[in-house]
């Protein structure tokens, strides 16, 4: 479990090197506000399309390690190579700059939806642990924060130390990445090839138990399909024509059903054909689903909703850096604010996830106490120049994103199939 909590103090920790500093870099670079919202924008369609690509290949072929490291390393190259280098002058060099910025936020943007996803799966959804190890994670962010916050490094004035700062903390990042252990899930591409061997293993083992006469009775061929034998065959010609009509099974080892059966099948509902059960109640990893269906209808609605309110987020993850340096005036010390925010959230953690595991609360209640502290924290940076003020503002984080996220991490964990677990979880991250 120690591993555990490692890798989500360097994963929050590395992540905490660009996140307050992504619209800082851009005006270092000389841009207005408009050209900086245009490179921001495409960095977020990079960030919704790369971690759902990469959440599906999780989810596929279970290489939760290999795909990691090479996000995370794509990440700093492009980051560095976005700080030492200039190419071109006018619209050429803002293309530059734009593709290799969105490169490397897409890229960081993998790491949070793929360390969820592990932990969900690991942990089978129990949230209580679950808050735990994240509250750890968000210790790493607030302390790098507050380390660069009181040393003055990286300055927010270069963006070589802002990349620097970034190499450093990535190696240990990849030191944590290589102490966890395996990843339960082991993918579908691995699953269906072992479910095979493991077929045909026991076919081979029941003919080889059986005698010469009932092995050949028995026989199976290479496509599943049984073979009948000739005893069999004169059986069925010796049985009435109902009961050999009730009895015939097709070339591909499927029962023909009667008129009768087909009957029942025509009185059932559509919607009781088609529609998959999940279990509220009961997280979908022990669930055994007949469907292939991977998500219920509720967490399409859920993601809906929240797009909306991850739009609201991404003015304050994106922009906030800015206002902090350039309307507050708070200089290198802002990075002491962005980590009193995320301290606060520490709480909401541990408190949301024990409380949502006792069924105390639940997913709708805490939405709705995000949302509400949302709404208070953007009036506050509408209306409020003071200091004082914003730092209290910046508390309202434990809800605006602790709560949401057991909320939501919780939700999804009892909502979606286990083996498309990355999936939604990058979705939910984008």
């Amino acid at each position: 479990m120690t591993s555990y909590y490692l890798y989500a103090f360097f994963t929050e920790a590395y992540y905490a090197t660009i996140s307050p500093y992504a619209q800082i870099i851009l005006r270092n670079k000389g841009y207005s506000q408009t050209v900086v919202g245009l490179i921001i924008a495409a960095s977020q369609i990079a960030g919704f399309f790369m971690p759902l690509e990469n959440g599906d290949r999780i989810d596929y072929s279970g290489r939760f390690k290999t795909r990691v490291f090479v996000f995370s390393f794509l990440f700093i190259f492009s980051l560095i190579i976005f700080t030492n280098t200039f190419v071109g002058t006018g619209i050429w060099r803002i293309l530059y700059h734009m593709f290799f910025f969105s490169l490397a936020m897409g890229s960081i943007a993998t790491l949070n939806p793929s360390m969820d996803a592990y932990m969900m799966a690991n942990l089978r959804g129990d949230s209580a642990t679950y808050g735990r190890i994240r509250s750890v994670g968000t210790m790493g962010y607030v302390s790098l924060l507050v380390f660069s916050g009181v040393v003055g490094f990286p300055r927010e004035t270069s963006n070589r130390e802002i990349a620097l700062n970034s190499a450093v903390t990535g190696v240990l990042f990849w030191i944590s990445l290589l102490l966890l252990p395996a990843f339960e899930w082991k993918g579908k591409a691995r699953r269906e090839k072992e479910q095979a061997g493991t077929d045909m293993s026991v076919a081979c083992a029941e003919n080889e138990t059986l005698p010469s006469g009932e092995a050949e009775a028995h026989a199976t061929s290479a496509y599943g399909t049984e073979i009948s034998s000739s005893e069999d065959e004169t059986e069925n010609e010796t049985l009435p024509s109902g009961e050999a009509e009730a009895h015939a099974t097709s070339a591909y080892g499927t029962e023909i059903s009667s008129p009768q059966d087909e009957v029942e099948n025509e009185a059932l509902p559509l919607d009781e054909e088609e529609t998959p059960f999940f279990e509220e109640e009961t997280p979908a990893f022990g669930a055994d689903h007949a469907r292939k269906a991977w998500a219920t209808r509720p967490f399409v609605v859920f993601m809906a909703i929240f797009t909306i309110y991850r739009l609201a987020m991404s003015i304050v993850e994106m922009m906030l850096g800015s206002y902090m340096t350039e309307t507050l005036h708070l200089g290198g010390s802002f990075t002491i604010y962005v980590a009193l925010a995320s301290f606060s959230e520490i709480f909401a953690l541990l408190i949301a996830g024990r409380r949502i595991r006792e069924g105390r609360t639940n997913t709708l209640r805490l939405m709705l106490l995000s949302c509400a502290a949302m709404t208070i924290r953007f009036l506050i940076y509408a209306f409020s120049r003071s200091v004082v003020v914003f730092a209290i503002a910046q508390c309202l984080h434990a809800f605006t994103f602790g709560c949401a996220h057991i909320a939501a991490t919780n939700f999804i964990s009892r909502s979606v199939r286990p083996e498309n677990l990355s999936k939604a979880t990058a979705m939910y991250w984008a």
